[in-house]
């Protein structure tokens, strides 16, 4: 292939022997050497957007009711207000079960500064990123 000289068939030869791959070599065989790059950027995409949303929303948030909020990254949740609980991210929202029977269920925006969604009442719930 034309594009051996810039390193992208060492990838592709490294991927290539993992087993349940051979769809990779039959994709890497029919593309140009510009497709390749897009098609490992979008993964690269598509890899971090997967990793901030597994641990993104851990840290401190001013609550949509003046409650300061804090998320651990083992899934525990409290507030200055006494409430307690705990989240989860399912790979699209996050949802924060608290002790008290709220449930609210929320996405992170793409900045990682703001939380938005609903309860299980259907009213809003926001936040905004302290640290």
């Amino acid at each position: 292939m034309g594009f051996e000289k810039e390193g992208v068939m060492v990838i592709y030869k490294k991927w290539a022997v993992m087993p349940g791959l051979r769809f990779l070599e039959l994709l890497v065989k029919g593309l140009s050497r510009g497709g390749l790059v897009l098609i490992i950027l979008f993964g690269m995409i598509f890899l971090s957007l997967d990793a901030v949303g597994s641990s993104g929303i851990s840290g401190k948030w001013k609550w949509f009711n003046g409650a300061e909020v804090t998320f651990y990254s083992n899934g525990a949740v409290d507030a200055s207000n006494g409430a307690k609980g705990s989240w989860q991210y399912t790979g699209q929202v996050y949802v924060i079960k608290w002790t008290n029977g709220w449930t609210d269920t929320v996405t992170l925006s793409t900045d990682g500064r703001r939380l938005n969604g609903k309860n299980n009442m259907g009213s809003p719930v926001s936040a905004q990123r302290i640290k």
